[in-house]
């Protein structure tokens, strides 16, 4: 089969948009964006194709999904049944491990993966600490576990609902609820056990680091300097002195006479005798010290227990998946105006970044080593935008009507399965109830939407109708089928889906795992086609490869969600990971088309 020149352009286009991916060159929402201007510019899609995918059902269903399960979120009931669950294990730590993987991947299985970790992740940083153990045991093992229960059900996981529209639009019969679960089961079931052993036996047993403040290696930036009487500080004040732009230092607490002043700092007058603290390299505290006469306490080394008191904390904060701060500054964003606190570092795939932290672009996933007043955390704890890893409440909040998040939910299940409702339609019917009865407000539901997720899939949709409307499906699901011939043609059918979804696990470890459905679904389908079988096992194939990419931080959002609190480098997960992408890989190309048959 030829190509013509717009298949040409569209694997250019695709090519590009995979390289800026993997990259980083742009978040992957701009990068989506930019490849459906392209498809349109080059008339690979039409303008109304190209927009398609805001009004997609797959689009709207999964941001009502969003909305339901902050719902859920909001209760507190799944911290308070998780806690109680754990409670059964007692003083048997392995078993309550063992309790917290399962809880985490049946939670999966109904609400959004990022959610549930977002739940379950300060509940196992708990759990390290009360039975100390180090982080990087469990909470890779627990990311794992919650990509498992995504793979349940229809509404597991975003790709899922894409893979059944991409099926539907192609018109055949979409997929079921539950149509799923015994092969997700199997995944389940076999990959709980394999993390198991992981985290006990094999995960890095890092040394468990006390103090926040040592993990960072802040020991060095922290300081206390003295005003002396001949400073030019008495009676002035930080911001008369120009202290933080002169010297390149943040000062991040003011005592006089054993009193700790934490608010308001540049705007006090200083008097002699205060001590600052404060956070900077040493040339320029030293610089500080030449020039407005203070002291410099040199045998002091400051950590948690010095910034720790009744008023002020140093905590971890991650940026979450879709946050409004990805590709933004500190300063950009004013962290510290917006919520009156101080970042002092930040955590990246393994390196730890301390100047000019204010500078630094986010990203998903970068941990941040956060101080100041307790509270301060409160507002911080309510945004959507990162979520910090300390205590977990175990109340719930009973707000009127607090039940129904978790009728809800089911019910859109049943419904669903029924084909009483189709999953959109019942989906936004749930919504519709939780605003009708005040569950959750208007704000609280447009802040609870990951727009960045929603915006990248709309926009990748377009690469899809693209692969439709030129022979870059069919040119590829060629190619399979002549590696499938070639290697043993009776077999055929079988050596392709294992190709399938072999190919698709791999790209879904460098690109998001939405964009992988959206370009692998149509190839799988021209595959089945062309070797006249049922096009069933195929699409299964690829929706369960690219919900299960476990080898890069990249290949899912719960992977890097605990790559800084776990303290873990790239080679941890190609460790974990890999060995478990192949069990899976032979278990779905065993027992796929035995569940779908050819």
């Amino acid at each position: 089969m030829s190509m013509d020149f717009q298949t040409l352009i569209l694997f250019i286009i695709l090519g590009l948009a995979i390289i800026a991916f993997i990259r980083e060159w742009f978040p992957m929402e701009v990068v989506s964006f930019g490849a459906m201007v392209l498809l349109v510019l080059f008339s690979v899609v039409t303008p109304k194709e190209a927009v398609s995918g805001f009004s997609n059902s797959a689009v709207i269903t999964v941001g009502a999904l969003f909305v339901l399960s902050a719902a859920l979120v909001k209760t507190n009931i799944l911290n308070v049944l998780v806690l109680k669950l754990e409670d059964i294990g007692g003083a048997r730590q392995w078993l309550v491990i063992g309790i917290m993987l399962t809880s985490v991947a049946i939670v999966s299985s109904f609400i959004n993966n990022v959610a549930a970790m977002a739940i379950t992740l300060p509940l196992a940083m708990q759990l390290a600490q009360r039975f100390k153990l180090s982080p990087s045991r469990i909470l890779l093992p627990l990311s794992f576990a919650s990509m498992f229960g995504g793979t349940m059900t229809l509404i597991g996981t975003s790709t899922n609902l894409l893979v059944n529209d991409v099926v539907i639009k192609a018109g055949y019969s979409a997929l079921g609820m539950f149509e799923f679960t015994k092969m997700g089961l199997i995944f389940t079931v076999v990959g709980l056990i394999y993390v198991f052993f992981q985290a006990k036996y094999f995960m890095p047993n890092r040394a468990i680091i006390s103090s926040l403040t040592r993990k960072y290696h802040m020991t060095s930036y922290l300081t206390e300097v003295q005003i002396s009487q001949n400073s030019p500080l008495v009676g002035s004040t930080c911001l008369a002195q120009n202290v933080s732009r002169r010297f390149d230092i943040i000062i991040l607490e003011i005592v006089r006479n054993g009193e700790k002043m934490s608010t308001d700092l540049r705007n006090r007058i200083l008097q002699v005798g205060d001590m600052l603290i404060v956070q900077g390299k040493l040339d320029d505290i030293l610089k500080m010290k030449s020039e407005l006469k203070v002291s410099l306490l040199t045998d002091i080394k400051l950590n948690d227990g010095d910034l720790n008191d009744a008023e002020n904390m140093v905590q971890e904060v991650v940026v979450s998946p879709g946050s409004n701060f990805i590709g933004s500054s500190l300063k950009y964003i004013n962290f510290r105006a917006r919520y009156g606190l101080f970042v002092l570092a930040i955590q990246r795939a393994s390196t730890t970044l301390r100047d000019k932290v204010s500078h630094i672009r986010l990203r998903e996933g970068d941990t941040l080593l956060v101080f100041g007043h307790r509270s301060k955390f409160n507002q911080l704890r309510q945004s959507q935008d990162v979520f910090v890893l300390d205590v977990v409440p175990v109340q719930l909040h009973k707000m009127k009507f607090w039940w129904m998040p978790m009728i809800i939910l089911p019910a859109i299940m049943v419904v669903s399965a029924l084909e009483v409702m189709d999953i959109m339609s019942a989906s936004l019917v749930g919504v519709s109830l939780l605003l009708l009865f005040r569950i959750l407000t208007p704000q609280e539901m447009y802040q609870s939407i990951n727009w960045s997720v929603i915006f990248l899939i709309a926009t990748f949709i377009s690469v899809g109708r693209g692969m439709e409307n030129t022979q870059a499906a069919d040119l590829m699901a060629t190619l399979f089928q002549f590696i499938g011939n070639s290697v043993w043609a009776d077999w055929a059918p079988y050596i392709v889906l294992s190709l399938i979804l072999f190919v698709t696990a791999l790209v879904t470890g460098y690109l998001s795992n939405n964009s992988v459905a959206i370009i692998m679904t149509p190839i799988a389908i021209a595959t089945a086609v062309g070797m006249g079988v049922n096009p069933r096992p195929f699409i299964f194939a690829v929706a369960f490869a690219a919900s299960a990419s476990f080898f890069t931080p990249m290949g899912y959002n719960t992977n890097l969600m605990v790559f800084g609190p776990g303290n873990y480098r790239m080679s941890d997960y190609f460790r974990a990971g890999m060995p478990l992408n192949l069990l899976f890989w032979i278990l779905g190309s065993l027992l796929i088309p035995v569940f779908w048959p050819f």
